[in-house]
């Protein structure tokens, strides 16, 4: 990890967590890997109210990620993390050099005074995450003195009854992602334009393609964006989408 700072606040970013005992059930190298993340931020002086966005990369998504959501959500619960702020996400599959059976990155943030503030950003287009049982926020916005940053998490082809759409259409779940990710961002100010970074995740690598004219048309910076091949939380999401977008305060 790595702890840096501004006029506003302590940053510290966090990778490569994960359970020192690949052997042990994936649901307690779960439990393992949140530990491991929070003794990490522990030693910045942060704790687990001070996280605004995590990754979990989950070997074997498909099998297990209700496990790992329910075991998530009672550490969450435990901690009594919904009472006060939910982090934004991204849960995607994909193996690891260590054999574990997830990986971890987390963000802190630890304000120095007034004028930071961290709130959990709404979908217009979607229901809550937690509603079908993911614990992460659709988005979170950090403000600063000086600029707001909008992490938006893994978003995919999901209506607001929390059911997937568009099946086996990847340029249907393309552009319907987009359009989730451009209303939140536009909820919040912002479009496209102001995305610094992202990942773009797909299923078959055969439909990265398709995403350089679904980007032109609406004005997503494709060299800002990160595009690899992995399974997503549900068989039939085809793409997903993250991304992080910044605006500078008048």
């Amino acid at each position: 990890g790595k702890v840096f700072q501004d006029d506003s606040a302590r940053y510290c970013i966090l990778g490569d967590l994960h359970s020192l005992d690949p052997s042990r059930p994936r649901e307690r190298q779960t439990g393992d890997t949140i530990q491991q993340m929070l003794e990490s931020l522990a030693l910045a002086g942060m704790d687990i109210y001070d996280i605004v966005r995590t990754w979990f990369f989950v070997d074997d998504i498909l099998g297990w990620y209700g496990d790992f959501n329910r075991v998530r959500s009672e550490i969450y619960t435990k901690a009594g993390v919904f009472d006060r702020f939910l982090p934004a996400s991204t849960g995607i599959g994909g193996p690891n050099s260590h054999g574990a059976a997830v990986i971890a990155t987390a963000i802190g943030v630890e304000a120095k005074g007034e004028g930071v503030t961290v709130r959990e950003i709404p979908s217009p287009l979607q229901c809550p995450a937690f509603d079908y049982g993911s614990s992460f926020s659709r988005a979170a916005e950090l403000e600063t003195r000086d600029c707001r940053t909008i992490f938006v998490s893994g978003t995919a082809s999901i209506d607001p009854d929390g059911a997937t759409v568009h099946l086996g259409d990847s340029d249907a779940q393309i552009a319907f992602t987009l359009d989730v990710v451009k209303a939140i961002l536009e909820s919040r100010g912002m479009n496209f334009g102001q995305v610094v970074r992202g990942n773009a995740y797909f299923k078959d690598r055969g439909d990265a393609v398709k995403l350089e004219g679904h980007s032109r048309k609406v004005g997503l910076p494709l060299p800002r964006i990160v595009v690899s091949q992995n399974f997503v939380c549900r068989d039939d999401l085809l793409f997903e989408l993250e991304v992080q977008a910044m605006k500078a305060k008048d």
